[in-house]
């Protein structure tokens, strides 16, 4: 069976659907539990923040994404996602993100361990495609350089020291690299896993023949 080497779905839609509903059977439980689990450890995250930080507009902003992570994961458990397996967790994990850029550019904190654990999420906790997982990461990985570069930019003192400028333009150039890499890494190990997950699936279906 024929396979895109970039996108690695089967050239037959045939054998396309029933690799995408062996997955889905598989992973459906996994990832709904995962996501509760994180979901749960968000809402603690948020109320210890929001007590921590005593600000409305704070407060209100995280019990909105509150709300909404907590009417997708109404979602999770209708018929409706195992239908739709791969669209749903793909749109999910892409408001996510987009919920999180909006929180990086609101603020200055560092999120940079953030940062490394969104392409290993992406990739394998919610066993989205590796070809969508890789744009989501380098979507990301994008916006976090653009922040740090225009943080940088915004907080440059004149006054500053060559010296000075140079460590910091150095910790900044070592972050950028060492994310690159981390992205870089679990893509192709999530690109590697499915490619061989596909493979044993064609191998299966020529034995069933």
């Amino acid at each position: 069976m024929g396979i895109n080497k970039f996108t690695l779905q089967f050239l037959d839609r045939r054998m396309e659907r029933s690799f995408k509903l062996k997955v889905m059977k598989e992973s459906y439980k996994f990832v709904r539990s995962m996501y509760f689990i994180l979901l749960f450890a968000y809402v603690i995250y948020a109320i210890v923040e929001a007590a921590r930080l005593n600000d409305t507009v704070y407060t209100f902003s995280r019990l909105g994404v509150v709300l909404g992570f907590v009417i997708f994961g109404i979602l999770l458990t209708s018929k409706l996602y195992r239908v739709h397996f791969y669209e749903i967790t793909f749109i999910g994990m892409f408001c996510a993100l987009i919920v999180k850029i909006a929180y990086d550019w609101t603020n200055e904190a560092d999120t940079s361990l953030a940062a490394a654990l969104i392409p290993l999420v992406a990739s394998t906790v919610f066993n989205i495609s590796s070809f969508y997982a890789f744009i989501l990461n380098c979507f990301h990985l994008l916006n976090w350089i653009i922040r740090m570069a225009y943080l940088a930019t915004a907080s440059h003192n004149p006054t500053e020291l060559p010296e000075e400028t140079l460590v910091q333009f150095y910790v900044i150039l070592s972050y950028i690299l060492l994310l690159s890499e981390i992205t870089a890494l679990i893509s192709y190990l999530g690109y590697r896993f499915e490619k061989e997950q596909r493979e044993e699936h064609s191998s299966n279906a020529k034995l069933e023949i």
